[in-house]
């Protein structure tokens, strides 16, 4: 059988910043800039992303998502991304599945995978501008390395 993995203490130490821009075209699209600086503790190398994104809204409540990514982790890494995925509602809980494929520079062949989170968010106070207390798990499925 396979051994179990466990996180290594010296893995602990991660600090993200995620600034993003949407913009609205209309009733249903916006578009979306997304970056992301991923700094972590030696020896793992700090990762960076820019992201790209068209959604558009259904009928039904549902956003569908189309993307594109530029990612670099530490100096000889680059990786691009095409992204596709649909966000909706199951009651109050909140899901999000997302189809990726990965050019990585250190790996000829493409990984493909699927992502499925889940969360919900509960409002701290009334109206449009309120802060919300939020909270996703995401599990990730490999269809190729």
């Amino acid at each position: 059988s396979a051994p179990t993995a466990w996180a290594n203490d010296d893995e602990a130490g991660e600090f993200w910043l995620n600034p993003t821009v949407t913009r609205a075209l209309d009733d249903r699209t916006s578009i979306e800039m997304e970056t992301a600086q991923r700094f972590r503790s030696s020896p793992r190398d700090d990762t960076y992303f820019i992201r790209g994104w068209i959604n558009r809204d259904d009928a039904a409540g549902r956003t569908w998502s189309f993307g594109v990514e530029q990612r670099w982790t530490g100096p000889d890494e680059e990786e691009q991304r095409l992204l596709q995925q649909v966000s909706y509602a199951l009651g109050p809980i909140d899901m999000r599945t997302r189809f990726e494929q990965r050019w990585v520079s250190t790996d000829p062949d493409v990984g493909i995978r699927v992502r499925q989170r889940v969360g919900g968010s509960i409002p701290m106070a009334e109206g449009d501008e309120a802060w919300s207390l939020t909270g996703d798990a995401e599990v990730f499925v490999t269809l190729q390395a």
